[in-house]
């Protein structure tokens, strides 16, 4: 968190500075922790090097106790966001109190994630049900499951709250759902909707639910892009938004509706290949 303080920056500090003052600083609450990257292996090396404290227990901490670890004394984190929160706080805390609570990713997070996770403590923007299920479930899948990978899929884990981390515990455990739901994960634009809760689950009509899941929604877009799994990752959610309740087959309206935003790929466009198109 080095560098030179924008006027932007620093107006923004001042406003935040304002904020503590009037409120105080809640340093344990979420919205004031920093999302930091660290390389795994320094992690384990932090772990080793500090008393009565394991990966599990970092975990499994309660949010008013973070564990405190030792880094390397050469070691710098890189922090996703925080520096006008640590900037304000500095004004107002005395020297003894300059500390922050930090929430740790493991370097190789993907570019996306990283964005997100970037955007989600700036207060703009947080994880949908959808984004947790599918990181979840790639780690889950990855077939060279690291410390690194178990670590970030228990802190999406955390990021859910109890009855939903119990909602999705019961997805997973039922072997029918969780296939008709993995089948569906190569469509990133269906998930903005998924709602981990219980309703489905509990209306006793599983037969009825997996044959739309699987005769509707993954038959539909799969006959959209031609079987072809390589362009089935780009279907976004404007491509999802767009086409749904449309029949452009049956109906000239819906056509000519779609003509316009497809000609000038607002629909599918990661798709430049004007064959595939």
């Amino acid at each position: 968190m080095t560098g030179v303080l924008s006027s932007e920056v620093q107006h923004d500090g001042q406003l935040l500075e304002d904020k503590f003052k009037k409120q105080g600083i809640l340093l344990l609450e979420p919205k004031n922790r920093i999302p930091a990257i660290i390389d795994a292996e320094v992690l384990e090396e932090a772990i080793g090097a500090s008393p009565d404290i394991s990966l599990e227990s970092i975990l499994e901490s309660s949010k008013e106790e973070p564990p405190e670890l030792k880094l390397p004394s050469d070691y710098r984190i890189e922090c996703l966001q925080g520096l006008r929160r640590v900037e304000a706080g500095k004004r107002i805390l005395p020297p003894g109190g300059w500390w922050w609570t930090v929430d740790l990713y493991i370097n190789g997070t993907d570019p996306n994630l990283r964005t997100a996770l970037s955007e989600e403590y700036s207060d703009s923007v947080n994880f949908s049900d959808g984004e947790i299920y599918l990181k979840i479930q790639e780690y889950r899948h990855d077939t060279n499951r690291q410390l690194g990978t178990v670590y970030a899929e228990r802190c999406l884990w955390a990021r859910l709250s109890k009855e939903k981390r119990k909602n999705l515990n019961r997805i997973l455990k039922h072997k029918a759902f969780s296939t008709a739901f993995n089948a569906l994960r190569v469509f990133p634009g269906l998930w903005a909707g998924f709602r981990i809760d219980h309703k489905f689950l509990d209306m006793k009509c599983d037969e009825e639910i997996l044959h739309y899941l699987e005769k509707h929604i993954l038959s539909f877009w799969t006959d959209i892009v031609g079987g072809k799994r390589e362009l089935m990752r780009h279907v976004n959610l404007v491509t999802v938004e767009g086409l749904q309740l449309r029949a452009p087959g049956s109906s000239s309206d819906n056509l000519l509706a779609l003509e316009e935003p497809f000609r000038q790929e607002k629909l599918f466009p990661g798709i430049k290949d004007q064959t595939e198109r």
